[in-house]
């Protein structure tokens, strides 16, 4: 299928792994965009390709390239909208948008799911909430700024208005870890998606909640560190030499990664 320029579209790669189409591929398209949406270029830009296939982003592609489009409305629905009635085990579209079962698993972590926890270890603000955010995970997510104030972003500007919305904390779990998803990208983390991994505990591939769930406990370059040390077995898994890693800190944080990307599997 000759229709796309491979310098314009970087995502055509030989060998990439193959599926059956999905049904219903254009209501991939990432929700920050206006609500209509008039051209083809744009749509082509809105489409969120995370967790396609090769096959199936070619087809959608094609689809947008080859058929008359009118202006299509983009459901415009909340992260909590697409939480809160969501299966407990069904995975949203978008992999930074964790299933009822992985926040469940999450909070109990970090908090014992205690929308009011407060960690004050560390310094600064402390960690706050279920999902024990820190300052510099709200600098992310655009709910502080550089100069430590709170910016207002979802009506938040304090420390209390964060403590006292469970709604506002689910939300900015999805913000939290869409600035982690694009961190994850851009460092290269995302080329080991998928990689089988033989474990100090148990055998697990990588995933996109593993990822994510190890750069909420170590920061999403700690995670790279880690999966740049991996080394490939005989049996066709990676691991960790531990035995090259002479400082025993690193040591620690690989594992506790580990721990992270294996319980977030899936």
């Amino acid at each position: 299928m000759n229709v796309f320029n491979q310098n314009k579209f970087p995502w055509l790669k030989e060998n990439a792994q193959k599926a059956e189409p999905k049904e219903n591929l254009r209501q991939m398209y990432a929700a920050q965009l206006e609500n209509i949406v008039p051209s083809k270029e744009k749509l082509l830009d809105a489409l969120d390709t995370s967790g396609m296939t090769l096959r199936e982003e070619i087809e959608a592609r094609y689809d947008i390239l080859n058929n008359p489009q009118k202006p299509i409305q983009i459901a415009q629905t909340s992260p909590l909208e697409q939480t809160s009635g969501m299966d407990e085990n069904k995975q949203p579209e978008n992999p930074y948008i964790f299933s009822k079962k992985m926040r469940n698993l999450l909070g109990e972590l970090e908090s014992g799911n205690d929308y009011r926890k407060i960690n004050t270890n560390g310094g600064g603000i402390g960690a706050l909430g279920k999902y024990q955010i820190r300052r510099d995970g709200f600098k992310d997510a655009g709910y502080i700024n550089n100069d430590n104030h709170w910016s207002g972003k979802n009506n938040i500007y304090s420390a209390d208005d964060y403590l006292n919305s469970e709604t506002l904390q689910e939300q900015s779990l999805d913000d939290f870890m869409q600035s982690k998803y694009k961190q994850l990208q851009n460092n290269g983390s995302y080329k080991y998606f998928g990689y089988p991994i033989r474990g100090i505990v148990d055998n697990f591939n990588i995933t996109d909640t593993g990822l994510l769930a190890a750069s909420h406990r170590e920061g999403a370059g700690a995670v790279h560190n880690y999966l740049s040390h991996l080394e490939k077995g005989e049996d066709g898994r990676y691991y960790i030499n531990y035995d090259q890693i002479s400082d025993p800190k690193t040591q620690e944080m690989f594992k506790r990664i580990e721990t992270r990307l294996r319980r977030f599997e899936k």
